[in-house]
């Protein structure tokens, strides 16, 4: 699935959204986004509005890190009861579970994005093997709920499962380090059900540089934003329909990214660094190439990134109160489009279907000049 066939649903009013964590917080996310325009100020007709809204279109969250929990609690074995209610079960170091079916059904989710990711040390330790130990989680959990989820693949895969009254349920890649160093992994990764990865996660690799440089100004990284293979991995996702995620890179990686990609690119889960001033939110003049590419910013329901106040939870009022900061700004219309998840694209995929695969390895010098930075 590439962001030409999120346009096609976007076209058909489906309602795109990416969040971090617990999933009955997209219900509330809709009210502020179909909603803020409106005159009628009933919280009970609003509801009944997006409830009918939702029941015709799917609702899609861009990021769930559920995965990851099952393999830091259970060693990947499916140990907990999904179908119940786990608000106070944590699974992993969580203080509480964030995701469920009833809570997933609650928020009238539509499609869900499910997580493969292993942490930085894992890079040049078996991040390839410990990714697929993921994915086969991931695809281990949609069939041991079978009558909820349904594994997706494609905007059709969306359409059927929603038809079918079930989640569909999609595959991602957190983290470059995963694919390690090799585009033969990124093709084998597609063909197995991922559709979008995330070209870092909280280190560098050796052609991609990740957003806490930026904060701690290394001087001796060896690759400003992406190196002349990495701009290759990008050349190679487009041809796949692979979607480019760029949350948890350089804001030179950024820009980079799109200028090479002939797709439009996404953001999974960051928000905007003008209203919380983080290196994995989105800077203004990203946000400006943003309106020219066609992506889309999914924003981040963390407080660390919503209203930079690590004393307590984001609430839905630190949504409502960045909207109306960015009624002030003036890049108003460009925030807008982005932060309240209106989907663009074009086709790109379809006119790269008879290219050759992109064979090259990444030169040895890459390799021996990188230093891994990390901060996890």
């Amino acid at each position: 699935m590439n962001l030409q066939d999120l346009r096609n649903l976007a076209s058909k009013r489906l309602v795109l959204i990416g969040a971090a964590i617990a999933s009955v917080f997209l219900l509330v996310i809709i009210l502020v986004v179909t909603l803020s325009s409106s005159d009628d100020d009933s919280s009970q007709t609003n509801r009944q509005r997006v409830t009918a809204i939702l029941k015709r279109h799917p609702l899609i969250d861009g990021h769930n890190d559920l995965p990851w929990g099952y393999r830091t609690a259970f060693q990947n074995q499916l140990r907990v009861d999904l179908s119940q209610n786990l608000t106070d079960n944590p699974i992993g170091n969580q203080n509480e579970s964030m995701t469920d079916i009833p809570r997933l059904r609650a928020g009238m989710v539509g499609a869900q994005f499910w997580v493969s990711f292993v942490p930085c040390n894992f890079q040049y330790h078996g991040a390839l093997r410990a990714s697929l130990q993921q994915i086969d989680l991931i695809k281990r959990i949609v069939a041991n709920y079978s009558s909820d989820l349904q594994l997706a693949t494609s905007t059709q895969g969306i359409r059927d499962a929603f038809r079918a009254g079930k989640i569909a349920s999609l595959i991602a890649v957190e983290g470059g380090h995963m694919m390690e160093n090799s585009l033969a992994v990124l093709r084998i990764y597609y063909e197995i059900g991922v559709r979008y990865m995330t070209l870092t996660w909280n280190c560098d690799t050796p052609w991609a540089e990740y957003h806490s440089l930026e904060e701690k100004n290394h001087q001796n990284f060896t690759v400003t934003g992406l190196s002349e293979w990495g701009k290759l991995v990008i050349r190679e996702m487009n041809r796949l329909g692979m979607m480019i995620d760029l949350s948890h890179v350089h804001s030179n990686t950024m820009k980079v990214a799109i200028e090479v990609s002939d797709a439009p690119v996404i953001f999974s889960h960051s928000s905007v660094r003008e209203l919380c001033n983080s290196s994995r939110n989105v800077p203004d003049e990203v946000i400006d190439l943003m309106d020219a590419n066609g992506g889309i910013i999914m924003v981040n329901f963390y407080s660390g990134f919503v209203n930079c106040n690590s004393s307590r939870d984001a609430v839905m009022q630190d949504v409502i109160v960045c909207q109306k900061a960015l009624k002030t700004s003036r890049n108003f219309q460009i925030y807008s489009k982005h932060y309240l998840i209106v989907v663009t694209g074009r086709t790109v995929r379809d006119n790269k279907k008879n290219d050759p695969p992109i064979v090259e390895w990444i030169p040895e010098d890459d390799l021996k000049n990188h230093t891994c930075f990390v901060t996890d």
